[in-house]
Order: structure tokens, then C-alpha cells, then sequence
């Protein structure tokens, strides 16, 4: 999975907290020395070994965020302790380089050091996520679902100006092709791009979601979720669960999540989903 860049509030928000920590480190370290031991502050060494050890931080907390952020909005919750898992394991490779570089420590005491810490580090990015950058994104997503048509959104410049085209202009890898709309079996948000899924096949589209829901025509398609439309018949059932929420089970298995909203919009159009 690619993993795109982090937004300016994840680079913002991950560099304030990694360098806080640095920080607050070499301020311990440099006041345990002066009370502690009563031996006059390396600075300079005390501000080296901070970066050493965790001066990583400073770029893997943003990318932290964001690929919590990317993973909520899929609803992989078990992606997401993979995520930490590798999060951890590549952080670690940077400081325990270093130590066989300089011969500072063995491998595996290297490993038994930053591998705990490093865990720890992510739990503390996740909490960190879920207190300060989750609920701006859920607060945008309630906006989002109190007005899910969005109909001020103009249509993008490569997108064609008739309500229902026929067919669209895509991107596949690196070349362009048309694709039938009639073809399209369910759309994704990706940032700035639309995630087009047709005969089994990804593409994308320079797009916003919005700018498709206005574009493809309402009696078969629909919008279950701030990132996610689909072709009504290719829907197989609802699952519902108890936060009324729930997700929308595809032809062929597929699964998508549906937020509240928007399932009653779909079971006023098609009541029969209501009997799954």
C-alpha cells in the first residue's frame, strides 16, 4: 500500500511532539548531571546522543499520523497493529545501524534496547493521534455526512461537462484509457485523486468524490460513505452494527464501510437492503 504524504497539520503536529520530547530529554539529562552527580553539563555530547537514539522521530511521527489516518479511513483496524509493528522494527533499524557503525554496541543488546523503547514510542504516537489529529478528522467527516450532496462543488477541468458521460479518461500506471461508466463498480477517495474500481481493475481520477457523485447518475450509484460510492447493484447486502453504522458487502466479497447517513439515503432508494 502506498502510503501518501502527510498533510501540514500531521508534519505540524508530529514535529511539535518529537521535538518537544528531544527536548525535555536533554533537559533531564543535563539536570541529572548538574544535581544528581554534580559534574559540570556535556551539552553538545548530551544533544548528540538524544539525536542518536531518538532523533528519527522527527521524521517517522508524521508518517506515523498519517498512516493511522490512512488506515482508520479503510477501517483496518487490524492494519493498524501491523502498522505499529512495522513502524517499530523500521525506526529501529536507523539507531541500531548506528551502533554498528561506531561499534558503540553489539546487535542483539542494540535490539534489546530500542526494540522495547521504540514500541512503547508508538503506542504513545497512537494515543497522541487518537487525542489531538483523530477528532479534527471525525469532525470533518460529521460535515461532511450532514451535507453529503456538496452540490457548490464545480466539476474538475478533466472531467466532462454533460451530467452522465458516457464513458471517462483515466489513469492506469502511467498510460490513459476509457473506461465505460456503466462499468464502474465502486469509487475511493485518495487525496486529491478518485479510486475507480471497473471489470476488476484500479484507476484513478483527478477528482474529488464530491465532483462524482454530481457526475454519475443517482439511480445507479450512491454514496455510503464520506470516501466511498458504489453501483447500486453491485451491492449483495448490508451489515449492520450497533453504533448503527456498519458495511456494505460487494459481488465477488468485496466489503466497504457505511456511515449512518448515507445508509438511510441507500435504503430509501432500495428498501429491500433493509431485509439483510
Amino acid at each position: 500500500m502506498t502510503i501518501p504524504l502527510p498533510r501540514p497539520l500531521q508534519v505540524k503536529v508530529g514535529l511539535l511532539v518529537s521535538v518537544t520530547f528531544l527536548l525535555a530529554t536533554c533537559l533531564y539529562c543535563v539536570s541529572y548531571q548538574a544535581m544528581v552527580i554534580s559534574v559540570v553539563p556535556d551539552v553538545s555530547r548530551t544533544v548528540i546522543v538524544a539525536m542518536r537514539e531518538w532523533g528519527v522521530w522527527l521524521i517517522f511521527t508524521p508518517w506515523a499520523f498519517r498512516l493511522f489516518d490512512v488506515l482508520d479511513a479503510k477501517a483496518l483496524w487490524r492494519g493498524q497493529l501491523l502498522a505499529g509493528i512495522l513502524l517499530t522494527s523500521s525506526a529501529a533499524l536507523v539507531p541500531v545501524a548506528l551502533d554498528q557503525w561506531t561499534g558503540n554496541r553489539g546487535i542483539v543488546a542494540s535490539l534489546a534496547i530500542f526494540l522495547p523503547r521504540y514500541a512503547a514510542t508508538v503506542l504513545v504516537i497512537h494515543l497522541l493521534w487518537r487525542v489531538l489529529l483523530r477528532p479534527a478528522d471525525k469532525r470533518l467527516a460529521s460535515r461532511h455526512e450532514d451535507a453529503p450532496a456538496e452540490s457548490s462543488a464545480s466539476p474538475p477541468a478533466c472531467l466532462p461537462a454533460t451530467e452522465s458521460p458516457a464513458t471517462l479518461l483515466v489513469c492506469k500506471g502511467a498510460d490513459q484509457c476509457l473506461i465505460r461508466t456503466d462499468e464502474i463498480q465502486f469509487l475511493s477517495a485518495a487525496d486529491n485523486y478518485v479510486e475507480i474500481q471497473a471489470r476488476d481493475q484500479k484507476y484513478l481520477l483527478r477528482a474529488t468524490l464530491a465532483q462524482m457523485e454530481n457526475l454519475l447518475p443517482a439511480g445507479h450509484y450512491v454514496r455510503i460513505h464520506r470516501s466511498h460510492i458504489v453501483r447500486i447493484d453491485q451491492i449483495d447486502r448490508i451489515r449492520t452494527e450497533r453504533s448503527s453504522k456498519g458495511q456494505v458487502q460487494l459481488r465477488g466479497g468485496r466489503t466497504l464501510p457505511i456511515s449512518k447517513n448515507y445508509r438511510q439515503r441507500l435504503l430509501e432508494r432500495r428498501p429491500d437492503f433493509g431485509m439483510h
